[in-house]
């Protein structure tokens, strides 16, 4: 037989703003001025498709913004790859989430275009990788 899939939704953050302490550079170089991120979070369309207007039926996404602020900000970090896990982690934290694209990337950069990182990682390869309770 075949089988239905789930119906997801998603939200998206567009070209969120952060200022990471990211990476070493030499005199020369063009240290970036800040990094834009874009996400997008896979839930159940129960969150979406709410028949009711209230707070209490959808995903609270104010309180996962201010948990990002603050990993961005808070520890120099030497790649853009591990504030990425990082964020992508966090993200797992939150149970309504089955699944995460994240793009983090530079500016300026020497060439023209944009430099940086992006993953896409559903919650079950994201937990065979790395158990829930790990990294507490």
């Amino acid at each position: 037989g075949v089988l239905a899939m789930p119906s997801r939704a998603s939200i998206t953050l567009q070209q969120f703003k952060i200022k990471p302490d990211i990476g070493v550079y030499g005199a020369d170089d063009i240290v970036p001025d800040y990094h834009l991120l874009d996400l997008t979070l896979s839930l159940s369309s129960r969150k979406l498709l709410i028949d009711e207007d209230s707070m209490a039926h959808v995903f609270d996404y104010d309180p996962l913004v201010t948990k990002i602020k603050e990993l961005a900000s808070q520890q120099h970090y030497m790649t853009q790859e591990y504030l990425l896990f990082r964020i992508v982690r966090c993200c797992f934290d939150e149970d309504d989430i089955k699944g995460v694209n994240a793009w983090l990337r530079k500016f300026p950069v020497d060439t023209t275009g944009q430099l940086g990182v992006r993953i896409d990682l559903c919650r079950e390869d994201f937990e065979s990788m790395f158990k829930p309770d790990e990294h507490r």
